[in-house]
């Protein structure tokens, strides 16, 4: 009588096991890919400022590879819609506020 239990995955063979462990790689892959490309709605200003401003150069080394994807047309125009959900124009914000102007703000 032996006293090691199997496990059905240890009952899987070699392949079938690699095809799974790969399967779950791409899924994480395809995650990460994901999330970095949403990250760039509310990584939008420090993005900017890195650009444009002399920010930090590693913001600027991080999104460099959106930013140069961007210069295809389609991929351009989600990733300006998907930003301006994210960043409110005057024409976006409360009426109320955009017509008192900014003068009265501190009254």
């Amino acid at each position: 009588m032996s006293t090691e239990e199997t496990t059905p995955h240890d009952r899987l063979s070699p392949g079938v096991r690699l095809y799974r462990y790969l399967m779950r790689l791409v899924l994480q892959l395809l995650i990460l890919m994901v999330l970095y490309a949403a990250s760039t709605g509310p990584m939008y200003w420090p993005c900017y400022e890195a650009y444009n401003m002399n920010g930090s150069r590693y913001i600027a080394q991080l999104y460099w590879p959106i930013v140069r994807a961007c210069e295809f047309k389609p991929i351009g125009n989600f990733f300006d819609w998907y930003v301006g959900l994210w960043v409110l124009g005057p024409d976006d914000a409360d009426p109320a506020v955009v017509k008192r102007g900014v003068s009265d703000f501190g009254s």
